[in-house]
């Protein structure tokens, strides 16, 4: 009897260290990608006439590939929207393979 009652105990700490595990990687996974995605729900319309847009995609914004716009204006927008402004992002889809450009981007 006492046997047994240890293979129990045993297995029920595997099975509470599997689950803490689990939920400490969703957590972290969830919290790193907090806004991924968050450009998917934009369109045209949500960015003000001064502010140029390429084109959006579910990572990231495009805005611009014109190094003389006023980088300060887009470095605001983006962080008014919780993004990671990268003065030389790509101007293509995750995946996709074009022309190496440097884009003033909003990453996510």
């Amino acid at each position: 009897m006492e046997m047994k009652d240890h293979h129990r105990y045993i297995t029920v700490v595997a099975i509470l260290l599997v689950v803490l595990v689990g939920v400490g990687l969703w957590a972290l996974l969830s919290s790193r990608g907090a806004n991924q995605g968050a450009a998917a729900l934009l369109s045209l319309e949500d960015f003000p006439a001064d502010i140029p847009v390429e084109n959006i995609f579910p990572n990231k914004i495009v805005y611009t590939t014109d190094v003389s716009f006023p980088v300060e204006n887009l470095q605001n927008d983006c962080q008014a929207r919780e993004g990671a402004f990268n003065a030389c992002g790509t101007s293509c889809r995750e995946g996709e393979v074009c022309v190496a450009l440097c884009a003033y981007t909003c990453e996510f």
